[in-house]
């Protein structure tokens, strides 16, 4: 057993021999700046709940089109202009709506449609309108209002994998990363630090 030991070793240290010495790879952790690997973790933890698909105009940080404030900044964008996933977008608010919508499932605005009589379903309506009289009574995430009775959704959204809720209007912010909650523009309290 000792010779089979001594046998491998001489192998080992003739191949090192022939490649070379070793290479200490090290991570650059000087051309890494802070924000970015803040961006990076940040998706990680809100992906699947938010789509990130635009940028904060003021502070350059990831912005769903679900919000109304950025959560970093705190900016308020009232009209959103960046990419969406829906086919058609509101005239009142510029975010996406479907074409089967009667009113926007974001803002209060009057009727916008529908601009299609056929009914679409969807693999992201995962809540349900509570009025009685509502005809199709399904909701995507993070909807104020419904997009066939217009009623108010009185259900506090949530993120998954993040607990915290915001202090007024109780839907989910990512606490550990957000200043502001992005659905309401609430200052967010500063996680204390364990001494």
């Amino acid at each position: 057993m000792l010779r089979a030991l001594r046998a491998a070793r001489r192998r080992m240290a003739k191949r090192r021999r022939t490649v070379g010495p070793a290479k200490r790879t090290t991570r650059d952790t000087a051309g890494r700046d802070w924000r970015k690997v803040r961006a990076q973790q940040y998706r990680r933890v809100v992906a699947g709940a938010l789509r990130h698909d635009d940028d904060c105009p003021a502070c350059g940080e990831p912005f769903d089109e679900r919000m109304t404030h950025c959560p970093f900044c705190g900016i308020h964008r009232p009209y959103y202009d960046g990419p969406t996933s829906f086919p058609a977008r509101c005239d009142r608010c510029g975010r996406g709506v479907k074409l089967d919508w009667k009113f926007c499932a974001h803002c209060y605005g009057g009727s916008i449609g529908p601009a299609s009589t056929r009914t679409y379903t969807d693999r992201r309506y995962v809540g349900r309108c509570a009025s009685p009289t509502c005809t199709r009574r399904v909701l995507v995430p993070f909807s104020r209002y419904c997009p066939w009775c217009r009623t108010k959704v009185r259900r506090a959204w949530r993120l998954p994998r993040c607990h915290a809720r915001c202090p007024k209007c109780g839907w989910g912010v990512a606490a550990g990363f957000w200043s502001h909650c992005g659905f309401c523009g609430t200052p967010l309290p500063t996680p204390r630090r364990r001494t």
